[in-house]
Formats: C-alpha cells, structure tokens, sequence
C-alpha cells in the first residue's frame, strides 16, 4: 500500500496546529515519504511484471504542485514539496 497513515505523520513529529507559516517536513517524515514513494513503485512493479530502476527523489518543489516526476535528458527525478506535505 503507497499510504502514510496520520499515527505515522503524529509518530514523526507532524504539528496538526494551524500556523500562519507552514513549517517543511521533518527529517523523519521525509523518510516516510521515501518509504511511501518505494512502496508505490514496487506496486507498479507488481502490476507491470518488470522491474523499474530506482527513482532519485529531491524534497526542493515550490508552489502550488506537491510532487512532479521529471525526466530531463534521460535523467529521471520526483521532486516533492516539502511545505504542502507538511500541511496535510
């Protein structure tokens, strides 16, 4: 399953306290998004019945978007913000 549950976000330190500033994940936290992110592409290794090779992932996305898979002369990379994780 790709899914954090809130015990797992509460576990690592995530402040549900509204702030006028949304702080970026924490470090444990953005390990948890790892673990979702590898859990999901085993998944789809799953349902593809091959293998894919592992994704570099970056916590550096601004703006409005939370995440973005990009693919930059055959170089690949999932990009997520770590603010807009930090708000759900």
């Amino acid at each position: 399953m790709c899914r954090i549950t809130p015990s797992q976000w509460h576990n690592a330190g995530m402040n549900w306290g509204t702030r006028m500033f949304v702080q970026p994940i924490s470090e444990d936290q953005r390990g948890l998004v790892v673990q979702a992110t590898a859990a999901c592409l085993a998944h789809a290794e799953e349902i593809f019945q091959r293998s894919f090779p592992a994704i570099p992932l970056r916590f550096d996305l601004r703006g409005r978007a939370a995440g973005m898979y990009r693919v930059c002369r055959g170089t690949r990379l999932i990009r997520y913000n770590p603010h807009i994780f930090a708000k759900y």
